[in-house]
């Protein structure tokens, strides 16, 4: 569904949908609204997950967003099709690492928007999902990571100056530092 453009000059910038969310709502949780945000995009939010055993949402982030981390795959942030591509090349990852249960479910957080505290949401994939042009922290900024319900793999989304970053992780799933030294 399109959104109204942010602000003459902006071209093809949308309102976030996240802003729309926080502003028709002022009295909603954030629980609903990320709920509504997922929903949006394209997901059925299915509730929120047992998460003993699993790594928490910051240690996701820190192995898909830290300083020596190398992407799996880029995308210019000037591409006219820039939220397409950063969709159709997060489905080959999840697809291929198995990050996406056979029945379709998968955990994802979002960042920013006040949205960052929040947990995990276990989510069931739908074609036509749009993760990228919703799950925004500004215009034509994706951010989310994604882990497999048994945390075996993640994969984030990241936007990084002029390139969206989709890495995806095994052993940084469980929390392990990429950056850490090996113990050799």
């Amino acid at each position: 569904m399109p959104f109204p453009a942010l602000a003459a000059g902006c071209g093809d910038h949308r309102l976030f949908a996240s802003e729309e969310l926080m502003s028709a709502s002022p009295e909603g949780s954030p629980e609903e609204s990320r709920a509504l945000l997922l929903e949006r995009a394209g997901l059925t939010v299915l509730g929120a997950p047992d998460e003993a055993g699993l790594p928490t949402p910051g240690e996701v982030w820190k192995s898909v967003a830290g300083f020596l981390v190398e992407p799996d795959a880029t995308v210019p942030v000037s591409a006219p099709d820039w939220a397409e591509q950063v969709d159709a090349r997060w489905l080959e990852l999840a697809r291929d690492s198995g990050l996406i249960a056979p029945d379709g479910t998968f955990l994802i957080h979002v960042g920013g928007r006040g949205l960052g505290r929040l947990g995990w949401a276990v989510v069931r994939w739908s074609d036509g999902a749009r993760l990228a042009a919703t799950l925004t922290d500004g215009p034509q900024q994706p951010e989310f990571v994604t882990m497999a319900r048994d945390a075996h793999t993640s994969c984030g989304v990241t936007t990084e100056e002029y390139d969206i970053w989709l890495v995806r992780t095994d052993d940084g799933a469980r929390g392990v530092d990429p950056q850490a030294p090996s113990g050799s």
